[in-house]
């Protein structure tokens, strides 16, 4: 069995659409995505589509650290394109895998309906 201490950890902060923050941990080999782990931790995230890029309803605003993140792909691009909340900034939630680079980031949901 593996170690425990292998499993790589990252801890960032999360604002709610209220404004309230939380830290939320999580690991950075759990193969989640930005979305799911906000989910599970109680954030109203919507994501209607499912993590397909479809709907942009798990819009976040990178607050600090957005150039540790891997820029968007073509279909988080052309769909952020597309939201009129979107600016500098905004991800797509399901689009961005957890990853170390996520450490001591700060993300907002953006209330988009």
């Amino acid at each position: 069995m593996g170690s425990m201490h292998s499993e790589r950890k990252i801890e960032f902060k999360a604002y709610d659409t209220d404004g309230d923050w939380r830290i939320v941990e999580a690991s950075a080999d759990a193969r989640l995505s930005l979305m799911d782990i906000l989910r599970s931790n109680g954030f109203d995230i919507k994501g209607v589509c499912g993590g397909l890029a479809l709907c942009g309803t798990c819009i976040v605003k990178v607050i600090s650290g957005t150039g540790e993140l891997a820029p968007p792909n073509d279909d988080e691009a052309a769909m952020l394109e597309m939201l009129p909340d979107a600016g500098t900034g905004s991800r797509l939630a399901c689009q961005l895998p957890l990853s170390l680079s996520m450490n001591e980031m700060v993300f907002g949901l953006q209330n988009y309906e």
